[in-house]
C-alpha cells in the first residue's frame, strides 16, 4: 500500500502543478494582452502567441478579432470566425446559459466561468473562460480566454478514480493501515485497524485513543525503540510488539511503517500497516513448548540409555568372571578327578 500509494501521490502532486502552472500562463497572457492591444504588430504577434484561444466580440456576439489558437482548436480559419458569432460555437448547453453569463459580465465587469465549445468537425471541447468588458477598435466589446480543460478534466477523473481505489483499498484491506502524527494522535484509520483493537469503527478508534503510547502499547519501551529507528532508518518492516486491544486483552502485531517527511526533513507523520499475529505468537510458543518437552523427554531417555549401557557393561562383567570362575573350578576339581579315573583304570588292567 506504502510503494503504490506514493506513486499515486507524486503523479495527483505533478498534475496539479501543471494545472496551476497553465492558470498562471493564462492570468500572464490576459494581462500581456491588455496591455499590449494597442501597439498593432506587437498586439498580434503577442495575441497569436498565445497558448490560450482568445477572441474579441461585440456586444450582441459577433468576433471581430481572433487569435491563431481559436482558429486551431474550432478548425475555422481566422476568415471564417471573423463572419461568424459565440453563438456559432457554443454547445447547446453552454448556450442556454449564456445569456446569463454575459449579464454577470456586464454586472461584475468581468467573470470566470465553464463552458463548452463546439468545433466545426462537432467535437465538444470543455473549456474554461475568463471574460472581460473591454475598448477595442472603437467597440465596446468582450475579451474572452478560453482554455482547453480536456486534460484538466481527464486528470481530475484521473485523480478521482485513483483516490476512490484508494479508498476502496484502505477501507477493504484485511490489514490495519492507519495514519498517525508525531504526537501520537491517530490522525486516520481503516476498519481492520479498529476492529483489531476492539473498536466499532475507525471513528471511534481516532477519537477515543488520543495517545497510543499509553492506551496501546503494553510496554512504552516498545514505542521509544519504534521511533528510534524510524528517526535513523526512516521505516521499519516486521516490528513486533504486543498492543492493548479496548478490552484490556494483549495482541500481538507486526509493524510495518514509513515516516513521512516536510521538505526541510523533519518527520511530519507516519503511515503504515498493523498485522496481528497473535495466533502465529501463540503457535510458536506451543512449538516451543513442544520441544522443550522432548528435550525433558530426550534427557530422561538419554539418562535411561546411560543406566541401560551401565547394566549391559556389569552383566557382560558378570558373564565374564562367571566364565573365568567355571574355567577354573574345572581345572581344580574335575580335572584332578578325571586324572585319578583314568590311573584307577590303568591299575586295574595291570
Amino acid at each position: 500500500m506504502g510503494i503504490e500509494k506514493d506513486d499515486l501521490l507524486e503523479e495527483i502532486g505533478h498534475l496539479r502543478r501543471k494545472l496551476e502552472e497553465k492558470e498562471r500562463e493564462a492570468r500572464f497572457w490576459k494581462s500581456e494582452v491588455e496591455n499590449a492591444r494597442k501597439e498593432g504588430d506587437k498586439f498580434r504577434m503577442l495575441f497569436d502567441s498565445m497558448g490560450d484561444a482568445a477572441y474579441f466580440r461585440k456586444d450582441g456576439g459577433k468576433f471581430i478579432e481572433v487569435n491563431r489558437a481559436a482558429c486551431d482548436r474550432l478548425g475555422y480559419t481566422r476568415e471564417e470566425l471573423l463572419n461568424m458569432g459565440i453563438e456559432d460555437v457554443l454547445s447547446n448547453d453552454s448556450l442556454a446559459r449564456h445569456q446569463s453569463v454575459i449579464e454577470e459580465i456586464k454586472s461584475k465587469g468581468a467573470c470566470t466561468f465553464f463552458s463548452a465549445h463546439k468545433t466545426k468537425d462537432g467535437r465538444i471541447l470543455p473549456t474554461e473562460v475568463h471574460s472581460c468588458l473591454v475598448h477595442f477598435e472603437n467597440y465596446d466589446a468582450i475579451l474572452s480566454i478560453s482554455r482547453d480543460i480536456s486534460e484538466k478534466i481527464e486528470a481530475e477523473r484521473r485523480i478521482k478514480k485513483s483516490e476512490e481505489k484508494y479508498r476502496n483499498l484502505f477501507e477493504n484491506a484485511l490489514e490495519g493501515i492507519f495514519q498517525a502524527d508525531t504526537e501520537g494522535h491517530i490522525l486516520d484509520a481503516n476498519p481492520a485497524l479498529a476492529k483489531m483493537y476492539g473498536y466499532d469503527s475507525p471513528e471511534e478508534l481516532i477519537s477515543t485513543v488520543t495517545d497510543v503510547e499509553k492506551q496501546l502499547y503494553v510496554d512504552p519501551e516498545d514505542r521509544k525503540r519504534l521511533l528510534s529507528q524510524l528517526k535513523e532508518n526512516g521505516f521499519v518492516s516486521g516490528f513486533e510488539v504486543r498492543r492493548l486491544r479496548k478490552d484490556g486483552s494483549v495482541i500481538w502485531v507486526s509493524l510495518y511503517i514509513k515516516a513521512k517527511k516536510d521538505e526541510d526533513g523533519a518527520i511530519k507523520m507516519y503511515e503504515g500497516r498493523v498485522v496481528d499475529i497473535t495466533d502465529k505468537k501463540k503457535t510458536e510458543e506451543a512449538l516451543r513448548e513442544i520441544n522443550r518437552s522432548l528435550e525433558i523427554k530426550k534427557a530422561s531417555l538419554e539418562e535411561v540409555n546411560t543406566t541401560l549401557q551401565v547394566l549391559i557393561r556389569q552383566s557382560e562383567q558378570d558373564k565374564k568372571e562367571m566364565e573365568e570362575r567355571f574355567a577354573s573350578n574345572i581345572m581344580t576339581l574335575v580335572l584332578p578327578y578325571v586324572e585319578k579315573i583314568k590311573k584307577g583304570q590303568l591299575d586295574s588292567i595291570q
